[in-house]
């Protein structure tokens, strides 16, 4: 779908709006003043949280799992609540087939299942790097303190925190592995993504556009000249690159703890 034909977004309107209105953001902008000290406030809660969770014994760290998870489950389900009641017109762009809606999901699916060497994978690579990237690269279509943006910042920080949690208490080991069964997962998930989006003129998994996120863009300003299907393509291959980059992090710490 082109980017005139994705003018009926939400995103787009009020990318139009802000054009028109020589508007650079709408309250904040990436990584400005405002924007670092969430990123301060949230960096010191995962420090805490971190350290409070491998200092607990076993029920303690299960209850801290269990308020995670009522916590991003919750969160998710306010929102399609308060969409519901507010703009009913833009349920369909809100309900959880977000990429980090499917944490949630996994959430869910441990909580039934006690195999999970497969679901940590995806929390190592999936998840944390998609919680990662809500908190760097948030939206800019809201004004500060808008519902939508505090509920973006601390979704995003919890899913960012309960992931890390998992790796810093080994419960998540990182593997090769991991990084194809990750890839997997989401190729699966993007064709049917992709009807979706098609069918409901919605943009989940930034498929179609790259919404109102500013790495996004960035993306899209140097794909998208060659034909927007570079844009997935860019999208993809530089996933795939973030996958590495969690791995051989974990691996060069993990040699340096040996020492």
């Amino acid at each position: 779908m082109s980017l005139e034909r994705s003018i009926n977004s939400k995103f787009w309107l009020m990318r139009q709006y802000m054009v028109d209105n020589n508007i650079n953001d709408l309250g904040h902008s990436l990584l400005s003043i405002e924007q670092l000290i969430w990123i301060i406030v949230i960096v010191s809660f995962i420090i805490w949280i971190t350290r409070l969770y491998l200092k607990s014994n076993s029920k303690k760290k299960s209850q801290i799992k269990k308020i995670f998870a009522s916590l991003i489950i919750f969160l998710e389900v306010i929102k399609v609540i308060v969409t519901g009641f507010l703009y009913p017109q833009y349920i369909n762009e809100y309900l959880p087939l977000h990429l980090c809606s499917f944490a949630g999901f996994c959430i869910i699916f441990e909580a039934l299942f006690e195999q999970k060497r497969i679901i940590n994978q995806w929390w190592i690579y999936i998840f944390l790097f998609a919680g990662i990237l809500g908190v760097v690269s948030p939206s800019n279509s809201y004004p500060w303190f808008n519902y939508y943006l505090l509920h973006a910042y601390i979704y995003h920080t919890l899913i960012t925190a309960y992931a890390i949690i998992k790796i810093a208490s080994r419960e998540a080991v990182p593997t090769y592995k991991g990084i194809w069964q990750s890839a997997l997962l989401i190729a699966l998930l993007l064709e049917p993504i992709n009807i979706i989006n098609k069918t409901f003129h919605t943009n989940y998994f930034l498929i179609t556009n790259p919404g109102d996120f500013a790495l996004c863009n960035l993306i899209w300003k140097y794909s998208s000249p060659y034909g927007e299907q570079f844009y997935l393509i860019a999208m993809c291959f530089l996933v795939f690159i973030l996958f590495h980059i969690i791995y051989f992090v974990y691996k060069i710490f993990k040699k340096r703890s040996h020492k």
